[in-house]
């Protein structure tokens, strides 16, 4: 079962061109529309056995279709399990009702833009496309945190401290060797100890 399902919209989406500026729509038309992935929560997909997932597809011409996805496993030499995405099957849908699907594209420059579309189907044949939503968002704490992250996966390992293990390693020595002392003359002891009380 899946809760949010991947949507790829060939027909040519509502775009609001006339918002944009000269700039904006120079890097939005470098986007190939027809092979951004969208995300819905509209429905959900029940009875789907455990290696399989789905992926959906509005056609140019306003049909929809359902992809069958299986997830094959395999383990390389090494021994570390390898996933496959292996086409299993697509068929038409007759679905009647409306989904709304998201996306967004990060910008190179200080904006980064969500979208949603709503898709209302009868029987499978796309009626209406619409634009819901459209928002520029300022993208500086996505990029601070993406640059952070890679400043912290770029460090390296701390070299350690070579006095401090030593000092830690004769410690752990010495309270071993006192261990074994204290457990002989517990040993000796005992014996003595049993040997008077005969």
């Amino acid at each position: 079962m899946g809760t949010v399902s991947k949507i790829i919209c060939e027909k040519i989406l509502p775009i609001p061109w006339e918002d944009f500026s000269e700039e904006e729509t120079k890097f939005l038309n470098k986007t190939q529309w027809d092979e951004l992935e969208f995300y819905t929560s509209s429905f959900l997909d029940y009875g789907l056995e455990p290696n399989f997932f789905s992926t959906y597809t509005i056609t140019e011409d306003g049909q929809f279709y359902k992809n069958l996805i299986r997830i094959k496993v395999e383990k390389n030499k090494e021994g570390e399990a390898i996933y496959d995405e292996v086409p299993a099957g697509i068929e038409r849908q007759d679905f009647t009702g409306e989904i709304h699907f998201s996306s967004a594209i990060l910008g190179e420059e200080d904006y980064d833009y969500d979208m949603t579309f709503s898709a209302l189907f009868y029987k499978g044949e796309l009626k209406e496309l619409n634009l819901e939503d459209w928002s520029k968002l300022d993208n500086k704490k996505r990029k601070a945190a993406i640059a952070e992250i890679t400043k912290q996966l770029k460090k390296k390992p701390t070299r350690p401290n070579v006095v401090a293990y030593f000092i830690s390693w004769t410690l752990m020595k010495v309270i071993g060797l006192i261990k074994w002392i204290l457990f002989w003359v517990f040993k000796i002891i005992v014996k003595i100890e049993t040997w008077i009380t005969k």
